[in-house]
């Protein structure tokens, strides 16, 4: 994946055994996948690695192959946009939340969580269906 000019946003989703990873961060209502901004001189993917250990207690990711750069302009960012990975870690690592990452949640259904509209995003880019009205959603 090439190094971009406009500020972007990489998010990996991460799978095991038809598992999503999910995390939350501190100052956060919503939850969302790992991944952050984008350095000057990173490439995605390293951006996606950096962030990923940063946010993990340093993972290292088994697999993480580009799957698209979708559009999520802001007020502040007309241009921004999200690349997104699809991602697979080693089968018995232990995952746990460090940095600003305070809590995490392996889901086997998005709609039992108030995910960012980012999120939301993503998921639906990649096929996810949601429900019309989640009766209960983790905080």
């Amino acid at each position: 994946m090439p190094k971009h000019h406009n500020p972007i946003t990489v998010k990996g989703v991460i799978r095991r055994d038809n598992l999503i990873l999910l995390v939350h961060q501190r100052e956060s209502k919503y939850w969302s996948f790992p991944g952050g901004k984008q350095n000057n001189g990173e490439s995605t993917k390293q951006t996606l690695e950096r962030e990923v250990q940063e946010e993990l207690g340093g993972l290292t990711l088994a697999q993480a192959s580009y799957f698209r750069t979708i559009p999520a302009p802001t007020p502040k960012r007309p241009h921004h946009t999200i690349a997104i990975y699809q991602c697979s870690i080693p089968p018995k690592v232990n995952v746990r939340p460090s940095g600003e990452v305070d809590n995490i949640q392996w889901a086997a259904n998005l709609n039992e969580y108030r995910l960012s509209s980012a999120a939301q995003e993503i998921a639906r880019t990649m096929g996810y269906r949601f429900a019309p009205s989640p009766m209960s959603q983790k905080r």
